[in-house]
């Protein structure tokens, strides 16, 4: 796909905010539509067949959901070429589910800034590669699946050694990253701020707190819930616009993976891996092992306290 190839539709009723974006996006390569009458939207999306839809949540006459549920009609989601993010003024849990449980891919709370979309747009485009459970399980070869068990027996032991919370959150993370050969694995926590809690390149590393825009990886799990698998871009030509443009985000590898515990995400691993490294099924199958005991790690944590306090 050649990089003057990647066609973006914006639909937001406010000619201003959506001319000031699409000319942004024009400035940086994309062939960019902007609709402001929803009428003509479906029979656009027909005859453009964009890459990207940036939709405003309420547009007028062709709201979010109801073009989702025309892609879906038309079958354009299945494919994975097509990404939707979805912009609204409100941040309503609700309104998030909704839109992505009918098959949006991003949600954006306005007033919008260009360089945060252009920043979406490149993780989307990163984040082609799709990795289901079933396809992993059929991936794994005996003799690496007999390991991976083993080194997941290694994670559960290290919860019941004596130690601080601190120390076992460290002890995972670094044999998580020994086993996949990551630059770094991070564990953090969804306060008010998120926050490194742990990392495995340093034992008194802690209590770091992030600035969300400069980590538009962690920020789409945050709030998508959604597990996050990115590959290697170095020799993909169509990205290069984008990382010279983007000094402060890096392109190599990742895994992202939310951590739920008593129902509810509560944090984040993060896995990231060595430039031009390509992801393989066991390797993420590694992580949600280790996703799951720090899950459980939590929640008998909480347990215990409520324990000692009643």
């Amino acid at each position: 796909m050649a990089l003057d190839k990647i066609r973006i539709i914006i639909a937001d009723p406010n000619s201003t905010t959506s001319k000031r974006l699409a000319t942004y996006l024009q400035d940086s390569g994309f062939e960019v539509y902007a609709i402001h009458d929803g009428n003509s939207m479906g029979q656009k999306i027909l005859e453009i067949r964009p890459h990207f839809i940036i939709i405003d949540m309420t547009m007028p006459d062709f709201p979010a959901l109801k073009c989702l549920q025309f892609l879906q009609e038309k079958n354009l989601l299945q494919s994975g070429e097509l990404k939707v993010l979805i912009m609204s003024q409100h941040n309503a849990k609700q309104n998030v589910e909704a839109c992505l449980k009918s098959g949006a891919h991003d949600y954006i709370v306005k007033p919008i800034n260009p360089m945060d979309i252009l920043t979406r747009i490149a993780l989307h485009l990163q984040a082609r590669r799709q990795l289901h459970d079933e396809e992993m399980i059929k991936s794994l070869e005996l003799k690496q699946a007999n390991y991976y068990l083993d080194l997941a027996e290694l994670l559960i032991k290290t919860l019941s050694v004596r130690t601080t919370p601190h120390q076992i959150h460290f002890q995972l993370l670094r044999m998580i990253a020994m086993a996949l050969g990551a630059v770094r694995v991070s564990l953090i926590k969804l306060d008010d701020t998120p926050t490194v809690i742990a990392s495995s390149d340093n034992d008194k590393f802690t209590q770091f707190p992030l600035q969300i825009q400069k980590y538009p990886e962690i920020d789409y799990v945050q709030r998508t819930e959604r597990p996050l698998f990115i590959e290697s871009i170095e020799d993909d030509a169509m990205m290069s616009f984008i990382k010279e443009q983007m000094k402060s985000i890096y392109f190599n590898s990742m895994i992202v993976l939310p951590i739920f515990s008593e129902g509810s995400m509560q944090g984040i691993l993060s896995a990231r891996m060595p430039a031009a490294t390509h992801l393989n099924a066991a390797d993420v199958k590694l992580c949600q092992i280790a996703s799951q005991t720090i899950g459980s790690y939590w929640q008998l944590q909480n347990l215990r306290s409520l324990t000692k306090a009643a």
